[in-house]
């Protein structure tokens, strides 16, 4: 088989007799608009005999589109377009494929299209040599709540099946799932949350062939696709350049880790003819990393890795690329990366045939503020050049650009604000070669290409053996009859492969939805399997469940008690919700306020289980960690609906009698009606600003006139665009008011000058319900007191959203204080949602109030203090945010509380979870919670803390992860992943006496690993001065534990320690990896006491699942 077009598909054998299809050099070539309705390609240039399909899109509500596609340019004869097939348009937004018919041989063309009904219009061109000019089957369709594909009846083998597809409520990637191994052709999003793609792939025979996507598994789509076929053999279409054959079937096999300096690939197999290239990363510090790439497992023969070229370390983080000489045809190889100088480690492996054993040019190089781009010196025609890079400060994902039309091989980012990828582009010459990014514009990054020469025509490269069939996957709880809801877990035992489900009785395919869980509250079977790269898929594996009491209703609308835990129900998108579900009756200063839920108070707040579920499944999923927006848990939690609708919110209250109880209520969203100003960098101040075509000019004039109007206000300023600012902005208008971002492109910047002790934007006292939003601000120097945003300290900041915001180059990077004048009406309803703080000189966010939400941050290396710095949350969320190294010796989370009776509300009610916190080589506590000092004048109490399923990374300077005198707090699910020498993972004690001393703390199914455990170490050390301790089913996992104290002191009256295991064989998954799940051989298995209060496990699983509760964060599968 060969990969005759370049793009790492081979060519199927049932086309052997007719001509081979390519997309021909330089193609795809679109472009994709906001607001303009018409998108016009780049110039272009194509042969007689080449089919010409322009794929084109829109953002037109459902069955409310037209289009018109038509060439502002030709030179050399004509190119005439018409339709194939109908428009696809059933569901929001709309796409359709037309062909051009080309009389000649033409250059110079561009080509227009011009939508009706919508904003958006979108675009991509493709030309194709070797094609039949008579096309094949054509279907389109669209659909609801699924991932995006369609069944098409294909009428010949080594037929091309293109598409073009458009998700209305998503910009998330597309994954593809096809019959076989599709190619993602191009793909574009906009701001609006469309996302626009085409993709293709090759018929193994005629006749009923599956393309699309298998995520994301809730889309809004409308899709068509078109039918290529080959010309016969006696046509002579245009060839591609040569090339390398083409990326092996399988690969690449990736791995990226936090916290383990390790990154194993899944396992493979190659060819002795195979070129083999590791492409490597960390995070480590400029100037210091090194890597070793090693093989753990190998069969069939030896696999030798040298480095070719330099370890590229300019700037912050490392890349470097190494080669793999295998001595015969391999199976069974596994791959590891092991760094020095940072904490993550990426390894992308990709085996080559059809390569000549000689490479070519080699390049490295970084840079900062800037796309990374690198230029090589080719030395031949069709080699591609292959690149890896890291870029240190930023997980947007990358937009390609090369010399040639690139493609990406690997992408993938971590919590640390890191992002690795690998891509490659082909040479239509020997000399100076472009390869790398056009976006993000502003990177910090690192970059080393290599050259891959074609072999000669004699060549004949080794195909790579079959792949392996993946293991059949476990689904607990069991099938049978169950009295409410069930949950079920999939798991799969094939390392690398990942459960594909289906939850109507059909059979799943890689098509099907990729979860690793399915919830039934009515009678349903589920069926999984397994899959993943190097696999075939497994077996199936059933479960069916009879659900005797149903407690959600039908038709998707969940059903149960009107509850009113929101703290608001309507109101202009994005609209940020608080619940609560404590009721409180005002007591004196430290509790003032009275709330009612409307939900059943249990005795024990702290033990209950909440399972939030917000009706908005078109959220998408938190860039920090990768969960779903749409779920919470704790009896605080927060939303942002971006969209609007009427959404039902459904509460699951499970508490420690058994006792499971759902509440619902509905939350209506209504979209902005009201006067937008819009504001460009090449706008004019005397222009009138409401529309795109007039924009004001300056941030001063735009927040004058906006300002000074009545009723709800916008103000958009153009992305791309930079705006200086030199003053600041007190915003008493009452809102909804909105400061935010329009066009397509990053951000729009604003580059402030020293204000003094202010916030630029500070919604305060009348001036509530704000949204700030959108925005890249950067500040004029890392000791300012000028602040991004926030109310003063003197007038209260009521339902504040700032959302996406990035701030740089501040001492604070988000945040603001009080004081007396509103002790007694604390900042109320204050919400920091998927923002970025990074490297800022005092802290990365300072903030507190009542009703906070800190939500999918990413707050990463303050220069002198803590990362986030909580100072009172009287019902407060801090969920899903990545919280990383802390500057000298201060935390990633600081959470106090006023001080003791000084006329402000205590820090009570808070549930923390889902976050990652990571020390730095300097941290001595990780998250702290509780008084400053031991300082009488900051005694800070609090309690009733929720904390779980959070995850730590540790360092060699750590006494504890967690340090607290709190008081009614749940610690439950973690995961401490630790390289301390010598640290507890908790540190429980009276630190003030000025508060009460510690009381009612539990410390449950917690699992920690630590593969340096030294004197010193353990789980908890505490004394009698925390009353009703109790410490039960944790998991200790350590190299040698001989060093190891699990227990060190013991608790007051109330004290309990027991079902916990400190053991050197813990039976984990991969330690080394992270995954620190259980295996069927773990002594944690059913060896734990039964809690209720700890009934679902770090996935949300329910226990047990077997004989018995497991120790530890996991419950086995």
């Amino acid at each position: 088989m060969t990969d005759s077009d370049g793009d790492g598909v081979a060519a199927d054998p049932a086309a052997a007799t007719a001509a081979t299809l390519a997309v021909q050099p330089g193609f795809p070539i679109g472009a994709k608009t906001n607001g303009t309705r018409t998108a016009t390609t780049p110039t272009y240039a194509v042969a007689a005999g080449d089919v010409v399909l322009a794929f084109v899109a829109s953002d037109a509500p459902a069955g409310n589109a037209g289009f018109s596609v038509a060439n502002r340019s030709v030179t050399g004869g004509t190119l005439a377009w018409t339709r194939v097939g109908s428009i696809a348009n059933t569901r929001n937004g709309a796409v359709a494929v037309y062909r051009g018919t080309p009389s000649a041989a033409l250059t110079g063309v561009t080509t227009t299209v011009t939508e009706t009904g919508g904003n958006q219009a979108y675009i991509s061109v493709v030309a194709i040599a070797g094609a039949s000019q008579t096309l094949g089957a054509v279907t389109a369709g669209g659909g609801s709540g699924t991932a995006a594909s369609l069944t098409v009846n294909a009428t010949a083998a080594g037929s091309w099946i293109l598409a073009v597809g458009e998700d209305w409520y998503s910009t998330t990637r597309r994954t593809l799932a096809a019959t076989t191994t599709p190619t993602l052709v191009d793909e574009r999003s906009d701001p609006a949350l469309n996302d626009y793609w085409v993709e293709r792939a090759t018929t193994a025979a005629a006749g009923s062939f599956r393309i699309g996507t298998s995520a994301p598994s809730t889309a809004d789509w409308n899709m068509i696709a078109v039918e290529v076929l080959p010309a016969t053999a006696t046509s002579t279409p245009t060839p591609p350049p040569p090339a390398p054959t083409g990326v092996k079937a399988g690969f690449p096999v990736a791995t990226e880790t936090n916290g383990t300096r390790t990154a194993t690939t899944p396992t493979y197999a190659l060819a002795a003819s195979d070129v083999v290239l590791a492409f490597v990363a960390s995070d480590a510090p400029a100037g210091n990393a090194g890597f070793s790439v090693a093989n753990r497992s190998v069969t069939g023969g030896t696999l030798a890795w040298t480095r070719v070229g330099s370890i590229a370390n300019t700037r912050n983080g490392a890349v470097a690329v190494y080669r793999g000489t295998p001595s015969a045809a391999l199976t069974g190889v596994t791959t590891t990366v092991t760094e020095t100088g940072g904490n993550q480690a990426y390894i992308s492996v990709v085996a080559i045939a059809g390569a000549s054993q000689t490479l070519g040019a080699v390049t490295a190089g970084g840079g900062s503020g800037t796309a990374a781009s690198l230029t090589v010196n080719a030395t031949a025609a069709g080699s591609w050049i292959l690149a890896v890079g890291e870029d240190w400060y930023s997980t947007t994902r990358r937009t390609l650009a090369a010399t040639t039309t690139p493609t990406l091989v690997d992408e993938r980012s971590d919590p640390a604000l890191n992002d690795y990828w690998v891509e490659r582009a082909t040479t239509a010459a020997a000399g100076s070669f472009r390869i790398g990014t056009s976006a993000p514009s502003t990177a910090d990054w690192n970059m080393i290409a290599v050259e891959v020469l074609p072999a000669t025509a004699t060549s004949t490269p080794t195909p790579p053996p079959p792949a392996p069939v993946a293991a059949q996957p476990s689904i607990n709880p069991a099938a049978g009859t169950y009295a409410s809801s069930v949950t079920a877990t999939i798991t799969c035992p094939t390392a690398g492969t990942v459960p594909y489900r289906t939850t109507d009785g059909s059979a799943p395919t890689t098509s099907s939805p990729q979860s690793a869980t399915a919830t039934f509250s009515a009678t349903g079977t589920l069926n999984a399997i397994c899959s993943g790269t190097g696999y075939s898929p497994s077996t199936v594996a059933s479960a069916a469940y009879t659900i005797t009491t149903s407690t959600g209703g039908t038709g998707g609308t969940p059903t149960g008690t009107p509850m009113t835990t929101a703290h608001r129900t309507s109101g202009v998108a994005p609209l940020a919700v608080f619940f609560d579900a404590v009721n409180t009756s005002a007591s004196g200063t430290a509790a003032p306020f009275a709330w009612s839920s409307g939900v059943y108070q249990p005795s024990d707040l702290e033990g209950t289980q909440y399972s939030w579920s917000f009706g908005d499944p078109g959220s998408g999923t938190w860039n920090a960690t990768g969960a779903s927006k749409d779920q919470a848990t704790g009896y605080t939690a927060a939303h942002v609906y971006e969209t609007p609708g009427t959404y039902t919110v459904s509460l699951s209250q499970a508490d420690t009698t058994g006792t499971v109880r759902t509440y619902v209520q509905t939350i209506t969203v209504t979209a902005f009606a009201g006067t937008t100003y819009y504001v460009a960098a090449s706008g004019n101040d005397s222009a009138a600003g409401t529309s795109e075509a007039t924009p004001l000019r300056t941030v001063a004039r735009a927040m004058s006139v906006a300002l000074a109007t009545s009723g709800p206000v916008r103000v958009l300023f153009r992305r791309g665009d930079t705006f200086p600012v030199s003053a600041a902005y007190a915003i008493t208008k009452p809102g909804p008011g909105i400061i935010g971002a329009y066009g397509s492109g990053n951000r729009p910047i604003f580059t402030v000058a020293e204000l003094g002790d202010v916030n630029v934007f500070s919604p305060r006292g009348t001036g509530a319900d704000w949204r700030i939003m959108d925005l890249d601000m950067r500040g004029p120097s890392l000791s300012t007191g000028t602040g991004p945003v926030g109310p003063d300290v003197s007038h209260q900041g009521v339902n504040l959203l700032v959302l996406r915001l990035r701030a740089s180059n501040w001492y604070v990077g988000i945040g603001w204080g009080d004081w007396t004048p509103i002790y007694a009406t604390p900042h109320d309803g204050m919400f920091v949602v998927d923002s970025e703080s990074p490297g800022n000189g005092g802290y990365g966010m300072y903030l507190g109030g009542r009703r906070i939400a800190l939500l999918g941050n990413v707050v990463s290396d303050p220069v002198q203090t803590h990362v986030c710095r909580v100072w009172q949350a009287h019902k407060g969320v801090i969920s899903n945010n990545a919280l990383l190294r802390p500057g000298g010796q201060r935390h990633a989370l600081k959470l106090h509380g006023p001080v003791v009776n000084d006329g402000r509300p205590e820090t009570r009610w808070v549930s923390i979870s889902d976050n990652f916190f990571q020390a730095s080589g300097t941290s001595q506590w990780t998250v702290s919670m509780g008084s400053p000092s031991s300082a009488l004048s900051e005694s800070s109490p609090v309690s009733h803390v929720v904390f779980e399923r959070n995850r730590f990374g540790g360092s060699a300077s750590l006494v504890a992860d967690i340090e607290s005198e709190a008081s009614h707090v749940m610690v439950r699910n973690n995961v401490f992943d630790d390289t301390a020498a010598s640290a507890v993972s908790v540190l429980w004690a009276q630190r003030n006496t000025g508060v009460p001393a510690p009381d009612d703390v539990r410390i449950y199914n917690n699992t920690v690993y630590d593969g340096t455990a030294g004197s010193g170490s353990g789980l908890l050390q505490t004394n009698s001065s925390v009353t009703n301790l109790r410490v039960r089913n944790n998991l200790y996992g350590a190299a040698t534990l001989s060093s190891v104290s699990l227990i060190q002191g013991a608790g007051g009256a109330g004290w309990a320690a027991d079902h916990n295991l400190a053991t050197s064989s813990p039976g984990f998954a991969n330690a080394a990896g992270g995954d620190f799940s259980l295996g069927s051989g773990s002594p944690a298995v059913d060896a734990g006491a039964a809690l209720r209060d700890a009934g679902l496990d770090y996935q949300l699983s329910a226990r047990p699942r077997g004989a018995g509760y497991d120790l530890g964060a996991y419950e086995s599968r």
